[in-house]
């Protein structure tokens, strides 16, 4: 039956994939697209109770179809396929998820948006589109908008250290470091042991350096130090300041 054709197709891709010819699993699973839309013509004339859970099936097809493009950095395919998911199935929140990430990555910032008010409508507290929204409003120079995004976010999980880096930053550009204190001393009370996180550390190092309390921000990133990604990070940032001549130009100068 063409659902069995569609399953066996499918089980082919993945084996293709799980033995390292992913261009093969992409063959079998555009085959598995095709046989899919014979099921769908099929359901619509005969079983139109079973069309839902068939687009779905659809949609799924096309968003594996979307990501093996966009793994092979086929980007304009992977958008159609992407777009084409979300024809089947426009809850579908991975296609949605990855469509915005990719839209984001290509500088298509309104298309970026589009999909992450698509993704909050349908869940408000979705870390990832809270996000990406607050680097649309970043990019846009609409700080005001990217806080708001942030410390939305971060009221849910004050102990998201990346999402706390960048507001301490955008504090700092608009002129409101007097209110990462609140922001801080959240992320601090979420556990028991937050005072060595590095993360916190070095989002303490920034807002240090942001008030001109060099040796204060010196230890808070010495602190961060041993995590590789704040490590990292954090020398990134204290060579930035250190070689800045005058306290004035420290702390204006951007990140």
């Amino acid at each position: 039956s063409l659902l069995n054709s569609v399953r066996i197709l499918v089980l082919l891709a993945q084996a293709s994939d799980d033995g390292g010819n992913a261009r093969r699993a992409v063959e079998y699973l555009m085959a598995a697209r095709e046989a899919q839309a014979d099921v769908l013509s099929q359901v619509n004339r005969e079983a139109p109770d079973q069309q839902h859970a068939q687009k779905v099936k659809a949609a799924e097809l096309c968003f594996k179809i979307a990501s093996f493009h966009n793994q092979f950095r086929e980007f304009d395919e992977a958008v159609s396929f992407y777009q084409q998911a979300l024809r089947h199935d426009e809850t579908n929140d991975r296609a949605l998820l990855d469509l915005a990430r990719l839209y984001l990555q290509r500088g298509e910032l309104d298309q970026c948006q589009h999909q992450c008010v698509a993704l909050l409508r349908m869940d408000h507290a979705n870390d990832s589109a809270t996000i990406m929204m607050a680097d649309v409003m970043f990019r846009k120079n609409d700080y005001e908008s990217a806080t708001f995004h942030f410390q939305q976010l971060l009221e849910r999980k004050p102990d998201h250290y990346a999402a706390l880096a960048r507001l301490v930053d955008l504090l700092r550009r608009a002129g409101k470091l007097n209110e990462c204190p609140r922001f801080l001393e959240q992320a601090t009370k979420a556990s028991p042991g937050a005072q060595h996180e590095a993360g916190l550390n070095y989002c303490k190092g920034m807002h240090a350096r942001f008030t001109n309390l060099p040796n204060e921000a010196l230890r808070f990133f010495n602190l961060a130090r041993k995590d590789a990604e704040w490590a990292s990070a954090r020398w990134s940032r204290w060579s930035r300041s250190a070689s800045t001549p005058t306290t004035t130009r420290w702390v204006a100068r951007r990140s």
